[in-house]
């Protein structure tokens, strides 16, 4: 069980509030977001993408307080929904949104990465790549027990709601 707490940074990122009707806007909405938190963890020279100003500020939030960082994301789907029917807006909400998100991907491979090189001493790239294999493996085995359970779900509210119109076409032919 944790016994210390420790405080790590939180960027918060809430895509509920705005109206997405132009690739601008989503542009600004990141943008207006970033700047705040390079104003709190500082902002590299090089640094001219949204998806490079994001992973320089989670890079730095991580050194700064020598945590990993938490991000939140509210309704990180919220700019794609409101493009539906608009396919040229979509396809750039898409694009913007991917690379921005690959940010956090990217982070999560190169965590998963130094904890398994500081966790197991690994020197050499073969068993980096041999562990990544097993990684791949397990993420498999998972998402396969996860679909099996999701199937035997829908088979069990099939067969619910199969008996229950069962028993309400009894009740109405019995009354």
């Amino acid at each position: 069980m944790e016994t210390e707490w420790k405080k790590h940074p939180v960027l918060h990122l809430d895509l509920n509030a705005e109206k997405y009707d132009s690739s601008e806007r989503l542009y600004d909405i990141l943008s207006r977001q970033l700047s705040q938190w390079e104003l709190q963890y500082g902002k590299g020279i090089d640094e001219n993408t949204l998806s490079g100003r994001f992973s320089g500020i989670i890079r730095r939030a991580s050194e700064q307080t020598g945590c990993s960082v938490v991000v939140l994301v509210d309704e990180y789907d919220k700019p794609l929904l409101q493009a539906l029917g608009n396919d040229e807006l979509l396809e750039d909400y898409r694009k913007t949104l991917k690379a921005f998100y690959g940010v956090l991907k990217s982070a999560f491979v190169n965590k998963i990465r130094r904890n398994m090189t500081k966790d197991t001493d690994i020197q050499a790239d073969g068993n980096l790549t041999d562990n990544f294999r097993g990684y791949a493996a397990l993420l498999r085995r998972i998402k396969q027990r996860v679909l099996i359970a999701q199937q035997r779900a829908i088979y069990a509210a099939n067969e619910e709601m199969l008996r229950m119109y069962w028993d309400v076409g009894e009740m109405l032919q019995q009354s």
